[in-house]
């Protein structure tokens, strides 16, 4: 009934003060219906979840209508949560290998070749400390980031939507995993697909994240 249903809607002011960051802005919504039975649901019923207090990125003056950002602390909480909440999501039991793609919070694309370079590094490396120091170290990330590029490039071939656009804040992700869905479809319809292809299910990494801090991640 109409009751099992939700409508959320997702937007925001994104807008930078004039400098090297105001081009990362975007302008965009999305809406999108909760309801039983739904075409994309939790696998397992989960979510990783991290959150911790920072001051990377906040809107102190209401008058001034723009956020007061820590570049580089700003990067640093996003790649400690990314692997903070995957972790959380992995030690419930839900696999991260074999992802048809990754949907994470976009404030620009470079930022989430280097979460994704950092992940990657998380599951195959044989300590958490390798992927600790990608995070740490600028010239490990790249590394990574060379390491792991045709992954990337594979997770993330449905992101054009928000590399045109830029960066809408809450709506971000959201746009990502449209987009991702929309690219599955077509794919999934393409002639050129191989049975193996046809019998596995689609899995889209989701990573929603909010500076001050807290972050979700979920496999759909």
């Amino acid at each position: 009934g109409p009751r099992d249903h939700a409508l959320v809607v997702a937007s925001d002011i994104a807008v930078y003060p004039d400098g090297p960051a105001r081009p990362t802005g975007g302008a965009g919504a999305v809406g999108l219906l909760l309801c039983r039975g739904g075409g994309a649901v939790l696998e397992g019923g989960q979510r990783g979840t991290y959150s911790c207090h920072a001051w990377d990125f906040f809107k102190p003056l209401p008058s001034y209508g723009y956020p007061v950002v820590d570049g580089q602390g700003s990067l640093s909480c996003y790649l400690h949560a990314l692997l903070h909440s995957t972790r959380d999501l992995r030690h419930k039991g839900v696999s991260l290998s074999g992802l048809t793609s990754a949907c994470l919070h976009a404030p620009y694309s470079a930022l989430v070749s280097k979460g994704l370079a950092c992940l990657l590094t998380d599951i195959t490396a044989e300590a958490e400390a390798e992927a600790e120091q990608c995070v740490a170290d600028r010239a490990s990330l790249r590394a990574a980031c060379a390491t792991h590029q045709d992954t990337i490039t594979r997770l993330t071939q449905h992101s054009l939507p928000t590399r045109e656009i830029g960066n809408c804040y809450t709506a971000s992700v959201l746009m990502g995993l449209a987009s991702a869905l929309s690219h599955t479809q077509t794919h999934t319809e393409a002639e050129t697909e191989t049975q193996a292809e046809a019998e596995t299910s689609p899995r889209h990494l989701v990573f929603s994240y909010g500076s001050g801090l807290c972050a979700s991640a979920c496999v759909v």
